[in-house]
């Protein structure tokens, strides 16, 4: 084990290389994670929930109800505003103990939410929404050529005329991410429920795509966990979404649709699918 910990310390994976273990649905850590979507105070799992209120306000505005995608919806929070303004929406996730609360608590309120457990990647829809979300930077985790096909999925789900909302890591959060190197230690925690020691670098690559990477151990045991993400430039992020099929595209500061001031650590694409031409 200590071999292995050296030589994960010593070198750099290569870009976008995958985790050997399951993070967003593992059993103990998906039970933090909840945790930290559900306080409102906490912007971790998701944002703050004033600032996710105000988000989907703004949605509201770009279009009045119809049909809306969320894509790594979670526990839900997005969604339940989302039906609040009137929109009939379907959210999926690929973590198990996120979609049972989702599921739990609109039950409880009486709304009719439509929620998925499944990897978003693999979505098959065809003309049948008028707006796709996919929120907190989550289409900067992937290497281009899986956002390529994500992208032209979007697409294909949109109606002509729908709306893609998304939001990415700027330039300007990339020139703020250094690298550097942590170690924490716990008697349980995030990580596991058992006594633990977390080393967490920080790592740069180009063009623009940050690692952090998380190297947990136990006495038992080693693992390392990847979170990959990459920051963009207004004119990348809208050339990626030409090549799938979007048509306009205007970049705002955030999902609340305030104006870039070049000081701005996110980026947000909203992107129409092309009218159908009669």
């Amino acid at each position: 084990m200590y071999d292995k910990l050296i030589d994960s310390l010593l070198t750099r994976p290569p870009a976008y290389a995958p985790n050997d273990y399951p993070f967003w649905d593992d059993p103990h850590i998906s039970a933090h994670m909840l945790k930290a979507h559900l306080d409102p105070e906490v912007e971790a799992a998701s944002r703050r929930h004033a600032f996710m209120r105000e988000s989907a306000a703004w949605v509201a505005k770009l279009h009045k109800g119809g049909d809306l995608l969320d894509l790594g919806c979670g526990p839900g929070l997005y969604a339940e505003m989302f039906d609040d303004a009137g929109f009939k929406v379907t959210g999926i996730d690929m973590s198990k103990r996120s979609i049972e609360h989702a599921a739990a608590s609109a039950k409880a309120k009486g709304k009719d939410i439509r929620y998925l457990q499944k990897n978003y990647l693999c979505i098959d829809y065809e003309n049948a929404f008028d707006i796709v979300t996919l929120i907190y930077c989550d289409y900067g985790v992937f290497p281009p050529s899986t956002r390529a096909r994500l992208l032209k999925k979007v697409c294909r789900a949109l109606r002509p005329g729908g709306l893609f909302i998304t939001d990415v890591w700027s330039e300007k959060a990339f020139g703020r991410f250094e690298e550097n190197q942590r170690v924490t230690e716990a008697r349980g925690g995030f990580w596991s429920p058992d006594p633990y020691v977390c080393v967490k670098r920080n790592i740069r690559y180009d063009p623009a795509v940050m690692l952090e990477a998380y190297h947990v151990v136990t006495a038992a045991d080693l693992r390392t966990y990847y979170i990959w993400n990459q920051a963009f430039a207004c004119e990348d992020l809208t050339r990626e979404l030409h090549a799938a099929g979007f048509s306009d595209v205007v970049c705002y500061a955030d999902v609340c649709g305030r104006a870039r001031d070049g000081e701005d650590e996110t980026l947000c694409a909203l992107a129409q699918k092309k009218q159908t031409l009669i």
